[in-house]
């Protein structure tokens, strides 16, 4: 799967942290040379309810634009969709020069590819059913790989829709800035017109690749990152779940993001250790009055990766997680059942 820039800026030469992965911007120019690709891959995605597709990077969890992808697939219909993640590749830019010493970079950026990167959702009823959770494609020069296909799949290969399948309305985020809607007979319109080459607004950078530079830094020891940020992942999709339903019914008590300034490495322990004790006592019945505490320990662990990934800290929290990630599971699928009711302005979810 690309994760590579995740809609984020990153140019030629730049710094490339692997152990983090994190680019380092760094001024001045490079010779490149360019040259044209026509290429893309799939990845899909037979989504439930509290499935979503995430990051194994932690410090993923402190780019806004990876929020955005959580909340893109943080479904609350309750309904099952396939999703698809879609790379085209249309221009490809090396530099083989960079600067002969990047601070904190393991690597140097010497490749970029511009195209469109789109994450998709649209409803299974109406479409084949597969038993598999994921699926990698890759199309190289418009030529099928040799994998074999999804009944779904191969309707997107061969862009055979039958009439009603046209219509059905799908969500995109288009390269982790916008999400729109349109039916698959627009998708699929667009994506050929790109395939085609035909100039698009929409070309942005996708992807980034790297050499190896000859630097040694001391790598950051991140204890149980995988579980880290799949419990982070879920955290913050529980609380985005409540928080979309209060701002559907225009609820007045949504809390502004919690990001602090905090540079007390001290105090940004203890107030992620009184955050995980609000967790683990908290009222687990009413999700309203859960909001708070969820958000409150999200935010102080963004502090706390935020202040150990600029300063080169090892992190150890991922042994002490206060809670399940199956836990969160369960509460994402009952959202989908929980409505905002008032009674006699008490309010509850």
């Amino acid at each position: 799967m690309i994760w590579g820039c995740l809609g984020r800026e990153c140019k030629l030469g730049w710094g490339y942290n692997k152990f983090l992965h994190r680019t380092v911007p760094i001024s001045g120019e490079f010779p490149t040379t360019g040259s044209f690709r026509n290429w893309k891959e799939y990845w899909w995605y037979n989504l439930s309810p509290a499935d979503i597709v995430h990051s194994e990077w932690i410090s993923h969890s402190l780019e806004p634009t990876y929020r955005k992808l959580l909340d893109f697939q943080n479904i609350t219909d309750g309904n099952q969709y396939w999703q698809f993640h879609y790379c085209f590749i249309q221009q490809r830019f090396r530099t083989n020069e960079h600067l002969n010493y990047l601070s904190g970079c393991t690597h140097f950026v010497s490749c970029v590819d511009n195209g469109v990167d789109l994450w998709v959702q649209f409803p299974k009823m109406g479409f084949p059913e597969s038993q598999e959770k994921v699926r990698w494609i890759s199309f190289t020069n418009l030529v099928s790989s040799k994998y074999e296909y999804f009944q779904v799949e191969e309707l997107f290969k061969n862009r055979n829709f039958d009439r009603d399948q046209k219509k059905v309305r799908c969500r995109i985020l288009l390269n982790y800035r916008e999400v729109k809607e349109l039916t698959l007979e627009e998708l699929t319109q667009f994506m050929i017109e790109l395939e085609k080459g035909k100039p698009s607004e929409n070309i942005a950078l996708v992807e980034f690749l790297y050499r190896k530079l000859d630097n040694k830094i001391r790598q950051i020891v991140i204890n149980n990152e995988v579980e880290f940020i799949k419990f982070l992942t879920y955290l913050y999709c529980v609380y985005r779940k409540i928080e979309m339903k209060m701002e559907d019914v225009k609820y007045s008590d949504i809390l502004p993001d919690l990001d602090s300034d905090e540079k007390s490495f001290t105090s940004i322990c203890m107030n992620l250790d009184k955050a995980k004790e609000d967790y683990r006592s908290m009222d687990r019945i009413n999700f309203l009055s859960m909001y708070p505490v969820l958000k409150k320990l999200f935010f102080s662990y963004i502090d706390y990766i935020r202040y150990s990934v600029e300063r080169f800290h090892d992190i150890d929290d991922g042994d002490h997680l206060p809670g399940t990630i199956d836990e969160l599971k369960s509460w994402l699928l009952q959202l989908d059942t929980r409505f905002l009711i008032n009674i006699n302005g008490e309010c509850s979810l």
